[in-house]
């Protein structure tokens, strides 16, 4: 049995080019995504590439599958110089896509250079008859960007995608790829017409045919799953703020209550409420009520620890949970965040607003199973702190007039 060469290569660019473009397509979509648009013109460079190359070898211009030995005419020279350029244009794009969609910054200047390089050498090939160093140059860089991208992808593996892994085997499979390319010039010449099925070029023919319909249909797959991700995390995000909404903030909650139970370790919920805002609203407009919104979130992120929960539950109400923290010791991180947002005094149309904070104490109970138990007694307290003059901490249950007040709590 042999394999007709002409065929696989005509596959084999037909392949690549069409995974290209669905990729283009996927993108159309989703403009805001650019991993398929990178990865999608990736594939269009690597499958015209194959396709020219093909072009050449019909015409006797390449002999080893990258350059040719021999001189050739000025029109098959030019033939060989863009395979090159457009095969290094590819695997550059890929790198970057890889980047792109692993939130990596992805520089012009070093994205141009090294599109930069790839032309050089094509040309210097063409000039100087460098044939056999282009293409060992060539498909070594590749190599090295198919290499880097596979740990890209590795280092970002914090996000759970379960199509991750086989991404990162195709990439590293074609980089094995490049490198069995690096052996062309010293394994002779490639056969005209026919392969043996056990042969090495046979099986990077394969391989390139593996590479753009496997790396694509796995793209497509995990842009699906953190989209769908990303809008269940939406779900839980206030819009507005960037903090966890009323259902994220409850979910978490319940976490943190479920394990406070079975380890009997303290649990403390803040609830926040700030005082006049209506008037700030009706005084200075809507977009200024945002902004002490969003300028009294900046203010509880920083008072709060780094493990604890704080989330909007509506409007000007905010409440934050504290796992492994005392009533006493809450007491002291709410006083810290309510005299931190009294001193911030935001800036609305060159006139300060005098913006302050009123917050309920309430620490979890045995009978407290979830986060609404708590926040009932937290509001009884934010309650008694309106009720006070607000700008004012409570707590409940109320201290005894006898008990002394937690001013010299330290806070872990």
């Amino acid at each position: 049995m042999h394999l007709d060469v002409p065929t696989l290569g005509v596959a084999g660019s037909l392949v690549t080019v069409a995974s290209g473009i669905v990729l283009l397509l996927v993108w159309t979509t989703d403009r805001a995504e650019r991993t398929p648009l990178i990865w999608g013109l990736a594939n269009v460079f690597l499958g015209v590439a194959l396709a020219i190359l093909l072009v050449a070898a019909s015409n006797g211009a390449a002999s080893n599958g990258a350059a040719s030995t021999e001189a050739a005419a000025e029109g098959k020279d030019w033939l060989l110089m863009l395979v090159g350029m457009f095969f290094n244009t590819g695997d550059v794009l890929v790198w970057a896509a890889v980047r792109q969609f692993s939130h990596r910054p992805v520089r012009s200047r070093t994205l141009l250079s090294l599109i930069g390089l790839g032309l050089l050498l094509s040309m210097l090939s063409v000039s100087f008859n460098w044939g056999v160093a282009q293409a060992v140059i060539s498909d070594g860089l590749g190599f090295v960007l198919f290499c880097a991208a596979a740990a890209v992808l590795f280092r970002a593996r914090a996000e759970k995608l379960w199509g991750r892994p086989l991404l990162i085997g195709i990439l590293l499979l074609h980089a094995c790829a490049l490198l069995l390319f690096l052996l062309n010039p010293f394994l002779g010449p490639l056969p005209s017409a026919y392969l043996p099925p056990l042969s090495i070029f046979s099986a990077i023919q394969f391989e390139m045919l593996i590479y753009a319909a496997g790396s694509s249909a796995l793209l497509i797959d995990i842009l699906r799953a953190r989209r769908e991700v990303r809008e269940r995390e939406f779900a839980r995000i206030d819009v507005m703020t960037g903090v966890s909404n009323r259902r994220g903030l409850t979910e978490q909650a319940d976490v943190v209550l479920s394990r406070a139970r079975e380890s009997g370790a303290p649990v403390v919920v803040l609830l926040f409420d700030l005082d006049h805002f209506k008037s700030i609203n009706d005084r200075f407009g809507h977009r200024a009520g945002d902004d002490v919104i969003r300028a009294f979130c900046e203010t509880a992120i920083g008072g709060l620890r780094p493990h604890d929960i704080f989330g909007r539950l509506g409007g000007e109400e905010f409440a934050a949970v504290l796992p492994r923290c005392s009533l006493e010791a809450g007491l002291g991180i709410a006083e810290r965040i309510r005299a931190s947002f009294a001193g911030v005094k935001p800036r609305i149309k060159n006139t300060t607003i005098a913006a302050t904070v009123s917050i309920g104490v309430a620490a979890a109970e045995a009978e407290d199973t979830d986060l609404v138990l708590i926040l009932e007694k937290a509001d009884q307290a934010l309650y008694a702190a309106k009720e006070g003059g607000r700008n004012r901490v409570s707590r409940f249950p109320p201290p005894d007039r006898d008990e002394p007040p937690p001013a010299f709590i330290r806070i872990a």
